[in-house]
C-alpha cells in the first residue's frame, strides 16, 4: 500500500515501522518505475513468509516476490525479493524461497 501510494509520508511511516533496512529512495523509485503493483496472485503463504505474483501498474510486466517476516511485534521485515519473469516464461513454484 506504501509503495503503490508514492506519498513519502506513507513510505517513511512504513519504512520506520516495518522494515527500517529498506531506503525510502529506493521505495519511492520503484514506485516511480513501475507505478505501483498489482496483487495477481498469492502463491503461497505460510504465517510468516508469502510468495506471490503481481503486475506493473505502468506496463504489461509481471514478477514474482517473496516476503518473510521476523515474529517481533509489529513484525519486521527479514527478506524482501521481488523478480520480473521474461515475456513467455513459464515459472514453476516455488520460485523464490523465504530463507
Amino acid at each position: 500500500d506504501a509503495c503503490n501510494s508514492g506519498d513519502r509520508a506513507k513510505v517513511e511511516a512504513y519504512a520506520q515501522t516495518f522494515n527500517p533496512a529498506e531506503s525510502v529512495e529506493r521505495m519511492l523509485a520503484l514506485h516511480n518505475e513501475t507505478g505501483g503493483f498489482q496483487l495477481l496472485a498469492i502463491e503461497s503463504s505460510e504465517p510468516l513468509s508469502i510468495t506471490f505474483r503481481v503486475k506493473e501498474r505502468a506496463s504489461s510486466r509481471i514478477g514474482i516476490g517473496s516476503l518473510r517476516m521476523n515474529d517481533a511485534e509489529p513484525p519486521v521485515v527479514q527478506t524482501f525479493e521481488l523478480r520480473p519473469i521474461p515475456p513467455g516464461a513459464v515459472v514453476a513454484f516455488p520460485a523464490l524461497r523465504c530463507l
